[in-house]
């Protein structure tokens, strides 16, 4: 124990000594000038010694109604989250096929304003209209419902034709985030657009907002100084950026104790989208050993919290109740509980009307689900039994008929195993879960790792049921451990085996060929 205090001794006194060395050295944030002030100082001199490449209003080229659809990064999206469901299928259909029947059922629709325009797009794409209305791409939505404008769509489906001037005049109806693949399309591309192509989505956010600061790949867009004044905006309110290189923008800040970027880690002001931190390489330099300290004391500490742990053995019995609990869990519940029974209940509800040959699987996800419930209200119990000595709580239930609960137990496998029940039928009395668990893991072992064919026994001695699941395989590996290939609740033998132990009965095998068993009390 003299090396664990001696250890946390020390991590205390580093930990302290680094926090106040850390907290004594004066950081750039709390410097008399404000950033506030150095950001606006940094903007004048740069403008006032820079010349601008060219002065835009993006916003001036679209109306003020279309920008959500045509600037804003979300407008480009999907949105068919806003129609209903069939038409988007019959929609899919017919662009897929061009089968007629799809076509009938769309116009027996009565489809939104937004669908009837894309369904006159499909009918473009299938020949049966060879030219679009005149004012097709000059009127919204822009956006199909699937995503991408219908300008770059046909775009893309003429490609083998000279579209230039078509592009020149419609360039105003793509999407910001299309225009670098449009203007590949073209020998004279206007700046503004260039400017535009380079945007990312938090630059475009930007230019919603109105930003007065706004980075692209190549330039950075800045308003005046005095931003709101009359120079810098238009009488619609749109804003008036002047352009400038972003290389000569990034060799003139990297004269500051600062940076700009659109992460806000560090953040110390807003603007807009972006955010200025501090770049004060010397005090990063200073503070390292400080922080390597701090970080070395952490792990002395973390070290001395094992060492100690290591020698506490009293909680053996609930440390291995929450691992039992946790492998079950873990292994089990892998789709929410909840979900699954809301679905299992609306598929009873339709059974009646169900195709035949699907209702027996409703059955089985509905038997499934049911035993998803059973679990995780079996694990809740388990949980809560902090008195109890077994790692299973068994409900002890009669079985009226041992051979009918097995078949129902194996139904699931079908062709996959031989089942040679009792010749004479009998009763028990068992926890039909936890054996149904038992089984179903040493058949899963069976058929992942064995050879067929697998067939599964019983036998009764006196007041004992034995159940065995054998194969033409030779078990060559170590007895308790998990295969990568395993199925169902996959938790190993030595789980089924201490199951079986708490229930006083045993986990029996022989490896060549493989045989496993399990053989519990059964009051018959």
């Amino acid at each position: 124990m003299k090396i664990q205090v001696i250890l946390i001794l020390m991590s205390i006194v580093m930990a302290f000594l680094s926090g106040y060395l850390l907290i004594a050295v004066k950081t750039p944030e709390s410097s008399d000038v404000s950033i506030s002030s150095q950001v606006s100082k940094i903007k004048r001199e740069f403008q006032a010694q820079h010349k601008a490449l060219q002065k835009i209003n993006p916003l001036s080229l679209y109306p003020a109604k279309d920008v959500a659809q045509l600037v804003s990064p979300e407008g480009l999206l999907p949105s068919t989250h806003k129609y209903p469901l069939r038409s988007l299928r019959l929609l899919l259909s017919y662009g897929q096929t061009c089968k007629g029947r799809y076509l009938e059922a769309l116009r027996a629709e009565e489809l939104e304003a937004s669908l009837e325009k894309e369904l006159i797009w499909k009918k473009f794409e299938c020949g049966q209209i060879l030219q679009l209305p005149r004012k097709f791409f000059d009127s919204p939505p822009y956006i199909s419902p699937f995503g991408n404008s219908y300008a770059l769509l046909f775009l893309r489906s003429q490609r083998e034709t000279d579209l230039s001037e078509w592009l020149q005049a419609h360039l105003t109806v793509f999407h910001v985030s299309e225009l670098d693949e449009v203007l590949r399309e073209l020998r004279h591309r206007p700046v503004i657009y260039k400017v535009l192509a380079q945007m990312d989505d938090v630059a475009l956010r930007g230019i919603v907002s109105k930003d007065s600061l706004l980075l692209s790949r190549d330039y950075v867009l800045m308003q005046n100084s005095s931003s709101r004044t009359s120079l810098s905006m238009f009488p619609d309110g749109s804003s008036v950026y002047s352009v400038f290189e972003r290389a000569s923008w990034d060799r003139f800040l990297s004269q500051f104790p600062v940076i700009l970027s659109a992460a806000d880690s560090g953040c110390l002001q807003k603007e807009g989208q972006l955010c200025w931190g501090t770049n004060d390489r010397s005090y990063r330099q200073f503070q390292n050993p400080f922080l390597a300290l701090f970080a070395v004391s952490i792990l002395l500490t973390m070290m001395s919290i094992v060492l100690v742990f290591k020698r506490v053995k009293s909680q053996k019995l609930e440390e291995e109740r929450k691992r039992f609990a946790l492998q079950t869990l873990t292994h089990e519940l892998r789709t929410p509980i909840a979900s699954l029974m809301m679905s299992a209940e609306a598929m009873i509800d339709r059974y009646d009307s169900a195709p035949e040959s699907l209702q027996p699987h409703i059955l089985r996800v509905a038997d499934d689900t049911q035993r998803l419930k059973r679990l995780a209200e079996i694990s809740r119990q388990y949980l809560a039994a902090h008195q109890s000595k077994k790692t299973v709580q068994f409900n002890i239930q009669p079985i009226e008929s041992i051979n009918s609960y097995l078949t129902e137990v194996l139904a699931t496998y079908g062709s996959k195993i031989k089942f040679c029940p009792l010749i004479r039928d009998e009763k028990g009395s068992f926890d039909p879960y936890w054996v149904s668990v038992c089984i179903t893991n040493l058949i899963e072992n069976a058929l992942a790792h064995g050879k067929p064919p697998v067939e599964v026994g019983v036998e009764i001695h006196e007041s004992q049921l034995e159940v065995v699941v054998k194969d033409e395989g030779a078990f060559k590996g170590p007895l308790f451990s998990k295969g990568i290939s395993s199925q169902g609740l996959g938790m190993g033998l030595s789980i089924v085996k201490k199951i079986v132990e708490d229930m006083k009965g045993e986990l029996f095998f022989e490896r060549t060929p493989t045989r496993f068993g399990i053989r519990i009390e059964s009051e018959l």
